[in-house]
């Protein structure tokens, strides 16, 4: 799916995602390159790279998808991933072939990497689980 409206500029998409952000009280945190960018819903907190082009307005709004896409508490790693994919292309200003390139790089890459990311996810939380018993005594 290709979106391209009039002309959405660079400042747009800036706009978009700060305005997104403060909506839904997201809090903005700068990181170095894209490759670093995360979300802590939990925190309710984003990190992402300057934007500067639709590459990384893609990645911002793709963080911003893991707090407000569906499927998000799923324990799959895949499942979150894309759907939260999924709500960056529906709220997007914009969509362009290289936007979607760029989503299925990163698909790509976590789906090489998943059965690690789950299992350390899942020790994550039996570790968590046992922690609470023992503050319950």
């Amino acid at each position: 799916m290709t979106r391209k409206p009039e002309r959405v500029t660079v400042e747009d998409m800036r706009q978009h995602v700060r305005n997104l952000c403060k909506k839904h009280a997201i809090s903005l945190q700068a990181v170095d390159r894209g490759r670093r960018a995360y979300a802590i819903p939990e925190f309710h907190e984003i990190g992402i790279p300057l934007i500067r082009s639709a590459i990384s307005y893609a990645t911002a709004m793709h963080e911003i998808g893991h707090h407000r896409g569906h499927h998000q508490n799923s324990r799959r790693t895949m499942v979150r991933e894309r759907w939260a994919w999924r709500w960056a292309r529906s709220n997007s200003l914009i969509w362009t072939p290289a936007m979607e390139r760029s989503s299925l790089e990163a698909l790509e890459w976590y789906a090489s990497r998943v059965a690690k990311i789950d299992r350390k996810q899942a020790q994550i939380r039996r570790h968590e689980r046992a922690h609470d018993k023992g503050a319950d005594r």
